[in-house]
């Protein structure tokens, strides 16, 4: 069914999903109304409690409060507080650690940027600025692996071609044995990252304008089969986790 929108903009999480499936970011983008998009998962719910606590602290506020009425929401939601209940103040906890290591203040928080590349909207949601350099707070189950630092190009570029700001840090709060810890992952916005950019955008955003799921490829997970990832939000409601025929 098509259904008339306007112009889709882009952001890395966007582009991220696309990466791994573009049927799946047009189910979660609602291009089939008969699917719902799902409540908040558990990770969703965890990070949006440690960054409100985080902006609530940096505010002069009650960071505790901030922790209980975002779970209180999220489960209004139908958002699953499992994780949140576990680790979220033990993680703002961490953060305090860092803090003291880093008392400036930002000078903006949970900013907006938008730009275009190729006449497609590109936007981005800045946790904050610092004078010197933007960074960025993450929830995980664990520390970044070298893996996990290379793909956060992504979002530092989008945030840099954004702001004009270069450096940026990835402040990563994740559970350890102690309650929380918390890692630290800097990086620089490269020529090479924002020809990667401009070239993800030109190659997407015309495909982020349809409005008919059917247009939007299901990625395949090998030669023979499509997409079985049960992880899925989709995978129960998603053609693609029947099997084809084997190549001959």
């Amino acid at each position: 069914m098509a259904m008339e929108r306007k112009t889709v903009h882009l952001s890395a999480s966007a582009l991220n999903d696309l990466l791994i499936c573009e049927r799946r970011y047009a189910f979660s983008h609602g291009l089939d109304p008969s699917v719902s998009k799902p409540a908040p998962n558990k990770y969703l719910v965890l990070g949006q409690a440690v960054h409100t606590a985080i902006r609530f602290d940096y505010d002069g506020k009650n960071p505790y409060t901030a922790i209980e009425e975002t779970i209180a929401e999220q489960v209004a939601e139908g958002g699953d507080p499992e994780l949140a209940l576990l680790h979220a103040e033990n993680m703002y906890q961490a953060f305090r650690l860092w803090k003291k290591e880093h008392p400036e203040k930002p000078v903006s928080q949970e900013s907006e940027v938008s730009f275009e590349i190729g006449g497609y909207p590109v936007v981005g949601f800045v946790d904050a600025m610092f004078p010197l350099l933007g960074r960025d707070w993450k929830t995980s189950t664990k520390a970044w692996d070298f893996k996990k630092q290379q793909d956060s190009w992504l979002q530092r570029t989008v945030y840099g071609v954004g702001t004009g700001m270069l450096e940026w840090e990835f402040v990563v709060f994740y559970p350890d044995k102690n309650g929380a810890s918390y890692g630290v992952y800097p990086g620089t916005v490269t020529d090479r990252d924002v020809v990667r950019l401009k070239a993800m955008v030109r190659a997407f955003g015309p495909l982020v304008q349809k409005t008919v799921i059917d247009e939007f490829p299901i990625r395949p997970t090998s030669m023979n089969w499509l997409c079985k990832a049960a992880w899925c939000p989709y995978f129960t409601v998603c053609p693609g986790g029947e099997p084809l025929e084997e190549a001959v």
